[in-house]
C-alpha cells in the first residue's frame, strides 16, 4: 500500500521521466506542435530519423536538414511500391 501511495504521490514526475525516456528510445516518433508543426529528436547517434509511411507502407528515414536531393535503394523503391522501371 505504501508503494503505491508513493507512486502516486509522484505519478506527475514518473509520467515525465517515462515521456523522455520514450523520446529516448523511440526518436522517430513525431511530436505535434500547437500551430500545427511536427518535431523529432535527434537520436542518440545525432541524427533525425523519422518513420514515415510510402504508399501505405511504414519506412524510416534518416533527415539531413541541408541536404538537396533524396536517395533511395532500388530495393527499398520496389518494395514501397515504386515503379522503378518507369
Amino acid at each position: 500500500f505504501l508503494v503505491l501511495l508513493v507512486g502516486y504521490s509522484y505519478h506527475g514526475e514518473l509520467f515525465g521521466i517515462a515521456g523522455k525516456l520514450k523520446d529516448n528510445l523511440l526518436p522517430f516518433n513525431a511530436t505535434q506542435n500547437e500551430d500545427g508543426s511536427v518535431s523529432f529528436m535527434r537520436s542518440v547517434d545525432g541524427h533525425f530519423q523519422i518513420e514515415a509511411y510510402v504508399n501505405h507502407v511504414p519506412t524510416q528515414f534518416m533527415v539531413d536538414t541541408g541536404a538537396t536531393k533524396v536517395a533511395l535503394t532500388i530495393p527499398d523503391a520496389k518494395r514501397l511500391r515504386i515503379d522503378v522501371e518507369n
